[in-house]
């Protein structure tokens, strides 16, 4: 663990001499003639990396649009296939009602008739 402190002390220190000997360069003729010379490449490197940058998050940004409207386009489709297979189970439970509905009819003529020829055969019995 004292090795690990000893290490980020050395970083600090050295980043510290690091910046102090650039902010010297840099103040100093030369650096100050460098900074002059290069002031504008420095500009342009950095318009070219906000360009890409704005390129780059326009492209994603309309990428998500994209997936979102395809997504929204599936959500219709798919709305439309549940609406198409709700109209055909009503369809479904109405035929079914309707058989149902017939059936119950049906019986309740036949009953109807069965009861009528049993009076009939038991009047003719009785009779």
């Amino acid at each position: 663990m004292s090795n690990n402190r000893n290490n980020i002390g050395l970083g600090i220190i050295a980043g510290l001499a690091a910046g102090a000997a650039a902010g010297w360069w840099l103040n100093s003729n030369r650096g100050r003639q460098w900074r002059k010379d290069n002031a504008e490449r420095i500009t342009e490197y950095g318009e070219t990396v906000k360009d890409k940058a704005s390129s780059g998050v326009q492209v994603v940004n309309d990428q998500m649009t994209s997936a979102v409207d395809k997504g929204k386009e599936y959500l219709v489709v798919l709305a439309d296939m549940v609406k198409e297979r709700l109209s055909e189970t009503e369809e479904m439970v109405d035929d079914a009602e309707g058989a149902m509905k017939r059936g119950a009819k049906k019986a309740k003529s036949t009953i109807k008739e069965t009861s009528s020829r049993v009076k009939k055969a038991v009047e003719n019995g009785k009779a």
